[in-house]
């Protein structure tokens, strides 16, 4: 049986690590790529996922409108998603 070690690793996806630096004056282009194909959804949800993380860029990214409908539309998909697969019985992690 193994032990914890003293750090976690981040968890990652293959494929969709990018070696791209976001930019919060670039929000509407990373929010367009989300209507393409996957590849580009998943470049343009990395980088909004970037500005995330950083708690500076949290209210600008609310302010935005484009970003605020697109978080809720999500939002509330996932929340029904899980309410659909707990009544059926199916795990989603």
């Amino acid at each position: 049986m193994g032990g914890l070690s003293g750090k976690l690793k981040e968890p990652g996806f293959d494929g969709t690590e990018i070696d791209e630096v976001a930019n919060i004056n670039e929000m509407d282009e990373y929010l367009e790529l989300m209507y393409e194909d996957v590849p580009e959804k998943l470049r343009g949800t990395a980088l909004v996922l970037q500005l995330s993380r950083n708690p500076d860029n949290l209210e600008e990214l609310f302010q935005n409108g484009q970003f605020h409908d697109r978080f809720c539309y999500f939002f509330v998909l996932f929340t029904t998603l899980k309410l659909c697969c707990t009544y059926c019985g199916t795990v989603l992690d």
